[in-house]
């Protein structure tokens, strides 16, 4: 849905894609598909495509202060769920923080080329 809406900033970004980085391209659109086949999944929620805290700015409740914005944003329009997808292997530390901000393990996944992921949703709290 996200990339429908924005159709033509994803076209820009694709074109530069395939003159600077092809590869990335190739990438991308093999990533695009996050999904288990076991597992109905109609995609009714907003996609958290990446967030990110320094190192050394760690255990400042600075993600939690984005993840509080994100979601005072996405209730505002009217979004009632929240996923996003996180590495299945050696990442305890953000999945018990997602799980910590109300997210629950929907399935898991392959993406490309063979990287094992969760998918994670959280039901946002309508007012």
């Amino acid at each position: 849905m996200l990339i429908k809406q924005n159709l033509i900033s994803f076209v820009l970004i694709g074109l530069k894609l395939i003159i600077t980085k092809p590869k990335a391209l190739i990438h991308l659109f093999k990533n695009l598909n996050k999904s288990n086949p076991n597992i109905t999944d109609n995609g009714e929620y907003a996609e958290l495509l990446s967030i990110g805290v320094s190192d050394t700015k760690q255990g400042q409740g600075l993600g939690k202060k984005l993840m509080i914005k994100l979601e005072s944003e996405l209730i505002s329009k009217g979004c009632e769920n929240l996923s996003l997808t996180t590495d299945y292997f050696n990442n305890e530390s953000a999945v018990e923080f997602y799980k910590i901000s109300g997210f629950t393990i929907f399935y898991d996944f392959i993406a490309y080329p063979n990287r094992k992921m969760y998918r994670m949703i959280k039901k946002l709290n309508l007012i």
